[in-house]
Parts: C-alpha cells; structure tokens; sequence
C-alpha cells in the first residue's frame, strides 16, 4: 500500500467514524486527514518526477559514457600514431601565418626547409640551422668548467 492508498484509507475511516466536525477535536482530525491526503498526493507527483529525472539521468550518463569512449579511443590512436611518427628527438611549434594553426615539426621537418600546413594547405618557408641543436655533451662540458 503506497502513501496514496494510505491516505484515503484513513479519510474513509474519519468518514465512517462520523467525526464531529462542530468540535475543536473532529475540526483538527479531520483537517489533519485533509492535509494527509494533499501530502500524499504531492508526494506521488514529485515521486513521479525523480522516476522521469532518473531516466534523463541514465540517458545522460550512457551518452557520456559513450563520448568518453570516442574520445578516449581517438586520444590512444593519437599517441599510438605519436609514437610511431615520433622518433624522440626535440618538438617545435610552428604557428601558419595564414590560418593560425599550430603545427609541431621534428628536426627531420625542420631540416626540408619547408612544409605545407596540414589546415589550410600554404607552405610554410624557414631556416635550420644545425648549430642550434642542444647538445647534451656540450652541455656537460660547460658546467664541468
């Protein structure tokens, strides 16, 4: 028996107990009934609606479940295709003066000289100088001094 149920039960026992409704006494029970079976009803609504919420709920969590799993599988090709591309070395962030896309390129790029950007198709011109390299046999050789 649901709180609905319940409510109306005891409105038809007020009911069939004849209740006084002239005494202090019968006016408060039978408004008390009243308010029980109001309650009971707002209860029943807004129990409905956390029943559609949960729903919209489920929905929302299968379409995020199902958005994190493209995105987390498009995220692992990426690092698998990285690592087969990447050989280790340096990366350098080169900004199309055209279309403002940021490219990273290896030495290996750096050292043709040029590259076509991937977005808007412009070659994009520059100069290497090997010299630039970091050297980490250099480096010690600074600091030992």
């Amino acid at each position: 028996m649901n709180v609905t149920e319940k409510a109306a039960y005891l409105k038809g026992l007020a009911e069939g107990l004849a209740i006084d409704s002239s005494t202090p006494e019968g006016k408060l029970l039978l408004t008390m009934v009243d308010v029980m079976g109001e309650m009971a009803d707002t209860i029943a609504e807004m129990s409905e609606m956390i029943d559609d919420l949960n729903d919209v709920v489920d929905e929302l969590d299968e379409d995020l479940g199902e958005l994190e799993a493209d995105y987390y599988a498009f995220d692992e090709d990426m690092d698998e295709e990285d690592e087969e591309d990447f050989d280790g070395g340096a990366l350098y962030e080169v900004t199309c003066a055209n279309c403002g896309d940021k490219i990273y390129l290896d030495d290996e790029n750096l050292k043709e000289g040029s590259i076509e950007c991937p977005s808007c198709g412009k070659t994009l011109e520059f100069s290497y100088d090997e010299s630039d390299d970091f050297d980490e046999d250099d480096n010690e050789a600074e600091t030992e001094e």
